[in-house]
């Protein structure tokens, strides 16, 4: 599944015209990446999530910027989400749930980055039975958010489960949850200030 999880997204790497800009997303986080790269911050017009300007602007240092060469780590990422799935899926269900949803992420074009960090997140949430645990998901789930703004669901939908389906007493299950918002909200408050400011 790895394989051909790998194979498929440099299939549609290296069918892509080389240098050309498919999505007009891509333009504001090039830019951004360069502006970083160039040391002049993510310029001021800039209110899309951090994160993957960022990833990107590290990608154009070490590799140049050559749009390819971060597709090509877009793809390793994407299967390491599409591990990460696997391992969730055998972990709740079965092995052989955890083989069919990882060869579902494996097909899907839109799941790179973020998938890997959403699932780390939630594997991570599944073992929070101490706070630091529960900082540690919390902190990825973060991540995410800062990448896609689509990641907020997971720190919302992570407090309800802790609360609700989370170890040990009411009290206990509190402070868990408490953790893992607090932790998802200390990455993603100073972003939000620093678009409202």
């Amino acid at each position: 599944v790895l394989a051909l999880a790998l194979v498929l997204r440099l299939a549609v790497i290296f069918s892509l015209e080389p240098g050309r800009i498919y999505f007009r997303d891509t333009v504001k986080y090039s830019e951004a990446a360069e502006s970083l790269l160039a040391g002049e911050g993510f310029g001021e017009e800039y209110a899309r999530q951090p994160l993957y300007a960022v990833y990107l602007a590290g990608v154009m240092g070490l590799f140049g910027k050559d749009l390819v060469a971060a597709q090509l780590v877009d793809a390793v990422l994407g299967c390491v989400g599409v591990f990460l799935v696997y391992v969730l899926g055998r972990r709740i269900w079965s092995r052989e749930i955890g083989l069919l949803g990882a060869l579902l992420v494996a097909v899907h074009p839109y799941l790179v980055v973020l998938t890997a960090l959403l699932l780390g997140s939630t594997l991570l949430l599944l073992k929070a039975d101490v706070p630091r645990k529960a900082l540690a998901a919390g902190l990825v789930a973060g991540l995410a958010i800062l990448t896609k703004a689509s990641g907020m669901a997971l720190l919302g939908a992570g407090t309800l489960w802790l609360l609700a389906l989370g170890q040990g007493r009411p009290w206990r299950r509190v402070r868990l949850a408490a953790c893992f918002a607090a932790a998802g909200a200390l990455l993603v408050v100073p972003w939000v200030l620093r678009n409202m400011l």
